[in-house]
């Protein structure tokens, strides 16, 4: 057949879809390959003051689920369940990774509840059943999920239980530890107790950590260290935190 540019276009019929490769057939994950083949397991860690740490470790933990990789978040400091990542993880990508965050919740947190038809322990019918409460809620300028709270102390130390037990059991291949920085410079976590962790960990297991002013002993022990560098930001001509991009 001839298109209007005089040039030969296929028949419908000759387009054949392409054959799947035995990669993306194979039923072994990732995860479930030998560590020599896969890599081994390396520490990331994404400081400096700039925007985008956190956006960089939710990138890479996207990618590592989709080749089957078992991937753990753990968020120091944080409880807000308005944040993009929590609702997109808990309401749709929860068969991939698995999300928590030990801080202090937003005192919205019962309009949160409703907005993100998620509850902090189980999902609502459906979880794309948001209300119109959800175009009106923001995050404000009062910064109280970002102070230290008495019980911060006991979320930061259950985290790190667990921290323990999955990574030195390998029950998740790659592990995020969002601004764990900030647990450790607030006094909530030793750094010792971070790296003997880190570095007893199970074989192959993948490392992330993010935050500011990241401790000397956190940069000896990895093996890539990125510092973001503040350039511009719109905060500074007075656009605030935006849902969507900023959380």
């Amino acid at each position: 057949m001839i298109n209007g540019n005089g040039a030969e276009r296929a028949q419908p019929s000759e387009i054949q879809p392409q054959a799947e490769s035995s990669t993306e057939s194979a039923s072994t994950s990732m995860a479930e390959m030998p560590v020599e083949i896969r890599g081994p397991g390396l520490v990331q860690v994404y400081t400096g003051d700039g925007k985008g740490k956190t956006t960089a470790s939710l990138g890479l933990a996207l990618r590592a689920a989709g080749h089957g990789y078992r991937v753990f978040i753990f968020q120091f400091l944080k409880g807000g369940y308005y944040t993009g990542e929590v609702k997109s993880i808990t309401n749709f990508l929860d068969k991939l990774i698995r999300i928590e965050q030990f801080g202090t919740g937003c005192v919205k947190m019962g309009k949160q509840i409703k907005i993100s038809a998620y509850n902090g322990t189980q999902k609502q019918l459906c979880p794309r059943n948001y209300t119109s409460e959800r175009d009106v809620l923001n995050c404000g300028a009062c910064r109280y999920c970002f102070l230290i709270h008495d019980e911060d102390y006991l979320r930061t130390r259950k985290a790190i239980r667990m921290f323990r037990e999955y990574a030195l059991n390998g029950t998740y291949d790659v592990i995020v530890l969002d601004e764990i920085t900030h647990a450790i410079n607030k006094g909530l976590v030793g750094v010792d107790e971070v790296v003997e962790i880190i570095k007893n960990r199970k074989k192959g297991v993948e490392i992330i950590i993010t935050g500011r002013d990241a401790p000397p002993e956190i940069l000896e022990v990895a093996d890539l260290v990125t510092e973001m560098r503040e350039v511009k930001h719109p905060w500074r001509r007075g656009i605030p935190a935006r849902k969507g991009i900023e959380y």
